[in-house]
Formats: C-alpha cells, structure tokens, sequence
C-alpha cells in the first residue's frame, strides 16, 4: 500500500508532458557525434539509396519544372523577338 501511494505521489509531482514520454539524448561520453559526415563512402552509398528509394516519385514533378521552365523561355525568346522592332 505504501508503494502504491508513492508512486501516486510521485505521478502528481511531475509535469505533464514527461509522464508517459520517451526522452532520448546523446551521452556527452560518446566520441563521435558527427562521425557520418567524415566517412565518404558511406554518404556516397546513402546518397545513392536515397535517390534510387525516390527517383519513380520525384522524376514526374522535376520532368514538369523542367518542361515549364524549358517552354517558358521559348516562349519569352519568341515574343521578343517578335516585338523587337
């Protein structure tokens, strides 16, 4: 009964947002935070997954930029020279 009791008292005593809530930090024992970024093979094989995991999702909106901004020009290119004397 007693522990039951303290450990009411103790979920009453902490603030709301920790109860339940997982906090994750970094010992300040571990060496190498940023160790990743040094590592050149590894970014290179990250990147390459990376674009190959979204390359079917990402090529029609890059294909639709490019073909705007391609058209886009063109059609500028057209009209002054059009209205050019």
């Amino acid at each position: 009964m007693l522990a039951a009791t303290r450990v009411a008292q103790m979920a009453k005593k902490m603030p709301p947002k920790v109860r339940g809530q997982v906090e994750r930090s970094i010992s300040p024992y571990e060496q190498s935070m940023f160790g990743d970024l040094m590592d050149v093979p590894l970014l290179l094989t990250k990147a390459r997954r990376k674009v190959s995991d979204n390359l079917l999702s990402v090529t029609p909106g890059i294909l639709a930029f490019v073909g705007t901004v391609t058209w886009g020009n063109w059609y500028h290119e057209k009209l002054a020279r059009e209205h050019r004397y």
